[in-house]
């Protein structure tokens, strides 16, 4: 009886140690996933896709469940002229992740740029419904309208995401009058900055700023 304990101890042991030293590795892999990723992200800023190729390689190696490396996978692929490819690792995310928005809105733009234009519609009468408070499904849609020649509709969907764009820059509003709340002036004036680029009424955004810079504390 008093072997057994000790053998049942020690196995009990030998699993510990295992079941650790899985979950350091785990950890470790996803550390060198993100690291990697990161580095993908600076040289695709930089237009180095073939760097980014790389690092994007890397962090899939370390983590095949990093699906935000998938997506910018195929943006290195569509800059690349490398169409089809594109088209295949946002497929398959699709099919793994059908809740990732980005990677549908991303498989819209490749589709129109290999100009399967049916198949892009028909994605984006899908997106539509159910996603019809995203700006890039509309802008999506007028480019696809671009292509066939349909003016109307092309005018149409660019005033609707012009208008979406500008309900959703109210949110910039909102975080620059947080930040400046916690005292974060630059991290304010950085909302304005794109609240400017986005907002019809820029004006009123540059009298805020000089009205931040004057040091105020609240909008």
């Amino acid at each position: 009886m008093f072997k057994r304990v000790i053998v049942i101890k020690r196995v009990y042991k030998v699993f510990l140690i295992v079941l650790v030293s899985f979950l350091f590795f785990s950890c470790t892999k996803k550390e060198d996933a993100e690291f990697n990723y990161l580095r993908a992200v600076e040289a695709y800023s930089k237009q180095d896709f073939e760097t980014a190729l790389e690092f994007v390689n890397a962090a899939k190696k370390n983590d095949s469940s990093f699906y935000q490396a998938d997506l910018l996978k195929a943006k290195i692929f569509y800059f690349q002229d490398m169409l089809e490819d594109a088209n295949l690792v946002l497929h398959k995310s699709i099919r793994k992740y059908p809740e990732y928005t980005d990677a549908r809105i991303w498989y819209i733009r490749v589709l129109i740029a290999q100009e399967r234009y049916d198949e892009a519609e028909t994605a984006l009468i899908k997106e539509l419904s159910f996603n019809s408070g995203d700006c890039r499904v509309f802008y999506q849609y007028g480019s696809l309208c671009a292509k066939l020649g349909r003016i109307d509709e092309r005018l149409s969907m660019y005033r609707k995401a012009e208008s979406l764009l500008s309900e959703n820059s109210k949110i910039y509003l909102e975080l620059a009058d947080i930040w400046l709340m916690l005292g974060m002036r630059e991290r304010a004036l950085d909302e304005l900055d794109k609240a400017e680029v986005v907002m019809e009424d820029s004006q009123t955004i540059k009298e805020l700023k000089r009205y931040i810079r004057n040091g105020n504390d609240s909008l």
